[in-house]
């Protein structure tokens, strides 16, 4: 090889290497630039916020802290009435005047990030209250009364110390690096080209290598986007999170395909020479095209739709056609523009358009199929439902406490939810009678759901009213339902959200929901809460769980979801002819799940899904006052048979709106414990099961610990996993 051709490949290698790590530089430093330009000058920052707020997603994640600080200064009831307070909150949040607030707020965030105030920053609301208070008359008026027309210091934290000021104090370094970092890149690209044996083709490197890295910044963005978003549980703090990510960073990803497509063009101009190119070539080319009939008759008839669907969306959407064709023939104009500037900058050199290599669409293929799958490898790895089994080896501690682990299943009380679903704290929920939703109530010790599944239709949008119920497959008539709820609750709830649809055909496919009687007043997808109960199993391996099923949906139909949930590798079978195991022996076998229906079971067609009243009997459950359900009278029989082996006490009052303060009452250590010891008298049994409405008022993990010869005070051993 002669010394010229090593000066040349060296020459190569270098621009190369410049290339490279200008693009690379060029990645970091811009984004380092748009940290400094958008996320960290406090006017831009503010109206990016702005620009989430407008996102109802955010708005409902914002509005929850104020719902919440409404709802606990007010009377017990008007929990009852959390979803109403919570949209008018969320349109309150989009005014102008809260939109100028909160970027009045947001721009507060330089002197926090800068340490030079301790405060949290916050936003205060107290007006969404008083726009509240005018309308909780839909729901019940005498609620009205109850909302505090005077709530000070509403507030919600915009940013939290904890998570966001430690890592953002390097905020002089972004501004600096946001500066510097760029300039080098292009002084880095400019001395790749200038070292090139062939100027064009240095301007190629430089421009694929540019190209290069837009997509690896893509990638970025998107993984990014997919793992921050994995880290969130809930799923209104996922969407609010999501809204928020898009509002902040959706101009990086502009400029990240803006730079990208401009490289590329710029790569694939290098390739020609400025006599190469017609401006008009592709007028051209839409002419003869236009002018020319095909030969073969198919790709006639392909043609003529191809132009009839052209007038139709001409006719439909006008606008959008000529920003599409504006956008094409801009592209093109840039393209053209770039390849007569090189013509005059670096002109064709003799020899080196001979030289120039042709264009291979498979190695583009390739390369664009190495980044898909390694997307879809990071979306599959991300999303992938766990599957891990428990640990092996005897539980240390079983539902929390080394004590229960010896004891059988009918010598274990269980402390429960009654519908376990209707949780104030989860979008939507009307008439609720839970404080928070089933999985922050499995934190807090309780074991034991009692659902109601009913068939539900999805409707556009969101808010109450976002289920209808379809009564025709359910065969209920309004008698029934008046039945179950009240006369006057089946009418406010036609006040709410429109005369239910007793008799008639809904529009859309029915689905199991859980829902109290009516879908309209508050419903959750069957599939999206087993879901969440199968991820908190797995994260919780020497937990025990018993679900009690009200259940309308069919018991194939149920029993598809929790297939879909992956709960039925927990699911145990009970087998009346034996003793019943102990808590540790079905840990142990991870056989943590006893699922019965009150009504249909299959038949045995599931043997893991059994007759609840062949298993269970109880007490009554319809109590008006506090005299009816404490005395010995309240533990008569029920439903099942006085012979079977587990016992259920039902601790709440049918109270419509329900009251907290009041079941607090009957929840209360002394209060439940005593009824509970009566009935263990009464009825010759030890409680089992002992479902609540309201759990978080009263102490009923705690009766549940003493009625287990455990401390009420005493702190549960749980082992969480991953």
């Amino acid at each position: 090889m002669g010394e010229a051709n090593r000066k040349g490949l060296r020459s190569r290698g270098a621009s190369t290497v410049l290339a490279i790590i200008g693009a690379i530089l060029a990645l970091v430093g811009g984004f380092l630039l748009y940290a400094s330009q958008e996320l960290f000058n406090p006017d831009n920052l503010a109206a990016n916020a702005r620009t989430a707020l407008d996102d109802e997603r955010t708005r409902l994640a914002i509005a929850q802290p104020i719902v919440d600080g409404i709802v606990d200064s007010g009377s017990g009831e008007l929990v009852n009435a959390r979803p109403l307070i919570e949209s008018i909150v969320v349109s309150a949040l989009g005014t102008p005047p809260a939109k100028a607030a909160f970027s009045e707020a947001v721009k507060a965030i330089d002197t926090k990030l800068a340490n030079r105030t301790p405060n949290s920053l916050l936003l205060n609301l107290t007006d969404a209250t008083v726009v509240a208070a005018k309308a909780l008359d839909a729901l019940a008026p005498q609620l009205g009364a109850d909302v505090p027309k005077e709530l000070n210091d509403v507030k919600t934290a915009i940013l939290g110390s904890s998570i966001t000021v430690t890592p953002l104090r390097f905020v002089h370094e972004v501004d600096v690096f946001g500066i510097v970092l760029p300039i080098l890149a292009v002084l880095l690209l400019a001395l790749s080209v200038y070292v090139a044996p062939v100027r064009r083709r240095g301007v190629q490197r430089a421009g694929l290598a540019l190209g290069g890295a837009a997509v690896a910044g893509l990638v970025i963005l998107t993984v990014g986007r997919s793992i921050a978003l994995a880290q969130i549980q809930d799923p209104l703090f996922r969407d609010a999170a999501s809204a928020t990510w898009d509002a902040l960073l959706g101009g990086l990803y502009v400029w990240t395909i803006g730079v990208g497509v401009l490289a590329l063009l710029l790569a694939a101009a290098a390739r020609f020479g400025a006599a190469e190119i017609d401006p008009l070539e592709p007028l051209t080319r839409a002419a003869s095209l236009i002018r020319t009939y095909p030969a073969r008759p198919g790709l006639g008839v392909l043609r003529g739709l191809l132009i009839g669907a052209i007038g139709v969306w001409l006719i439909v959407d006008p606008l959008s056609v000529l920003s599409t064709v504006a956008v094409l023939a801009g592209g093109w104009l840039v393209y053209v523009a770039i390849v007569e500037l090189l013509g005059i900058l670096a002109p064709v050199e003799a020899g080196a358009q001979g030289a120039r290599r042709t264009f291979r669409p498979a190695r583009l293929a390739a390369a664009f199929a190495v980044v898909a799958a390694v997307l879809i490898g990071v979306f599959v790895i991300g999303g992938e439902r766990r599957t891990e089994a428990r640990p092996p080896g005897p539980p240390e501690a079983c539902n929390g406490y080394p004590q229960l682990c010896g004891k059988r299943i009918d010598q274990v009380t269980i402390p429960a939810t009654h519908n376990s679903m209707s949780a104030a704290a989860e979008p939507g929920w009307f008439l609720p009678n839970q404080r928070y939703g089933i999985i922050r109530q499995l934190d807090d010790g309780i074991r034991g759901l009692l659902i109601d599944t009913h068939y539900g239709i999805g409707q556009a949008g969101r808010g109450f009213g976002g289920v209808i119920t379809d009564l025709g497959k359910e065969n209920k008539t309004r008698k029934e339902v008046e039945e179950e709820l009240g006369a006057e609750t089946v009418e406010r709830a036609e006040e709410l959200v429109g005369r239910l649809r007793f008799g008639a055909e809904p529009q859309g496919d029915s689905e199991p929901y859980l829902c109290h009687v009516l879908c309209e007043l508050g419903a959750t997808k069957l599939d999206v809460a087993l879901g969440e109960i199968y991820d908190w199993m797995v994260a919780h391996p020497d937990e025990f769980l018993v679900i009690v099923i009200e259940d309308v949906v069919s018991p194939e139909e149920t029993a598809q979801a929790f297939q879909r949930a992956g709960l039925l590798r927990y699911a145990y079978t009970p087998d009346p002819n034996t003793v019943w195991p102990t808590l540790g022996n079905l840990i142990e076998q991870d056989k943590r799940l006893m699922v019965v229906a009150e009504r249909d079971s299959g038949d045995g067609q599931f043997p893991w899904y059994t007759q609840a009243f062949d298993l269970i009997q109880e007490t009554p459950y319809t109590f008006n006052n506090v005299g009816q359900i404490t005395g010995p009278e309240s533990c008569r029989e029920n439903r099942g048979d006085a012979g079977n082996p587990l016992f259920q006490i039902n601790n709440w009052i049918e109270k419509i709106p329900r009251d907290p303060l009041l079941q607090g009452e009957i929840n209360a250590l002394d209060v439940l414990g005593e009824r509970a010891r009566i009935c263990a008298r009464v009825r010759d049994l030890e409680p089992n099961i002992i479902a609540v409405d309201y759990y978080n008022e009263g102490d009923v993990v705690g009766v549940a610990k003493e009625l287990n010869g455990i401390p009420a005070d005493a702190e549960p051993e749980v082992r969480t996993t991953g």
